[in-house]
């Protein structure tokens, strides 16, 4: 569970950034933004508290997180 920020860390052979959006409970698109390889911490303040799916496109496959906001 996270506050505001939480840190992702992405590993990948494919080169440059990630497309990535998160969705909320109801399928609805809350975020969309690029990802770069290594750890990052994102900012995600705006969004009330529950629980959402960070989708992370890596060309070849989705692959999709949960994660749950206080």
């Amino acid at each position: 569970p996270f506050t505001n920020i939480f840190q992702v860390e992405i590993v990948s052979s494919k080169e440059g950034s990630l497309s990535a959006k998160i969705f909320d409970s109801t399928g609805r698109m809350v975020w969309q933004g690029e990802l770069q390889h290594g750890v990052q911490a994102l900012e995600q303040a705006y969004l009330q508290s529950g629980i959402y799916w960070l989708e992370v496109d890596f060309g070849d496959r989705l692959e999709h997180l949960r994660i749950v906001k206080n």
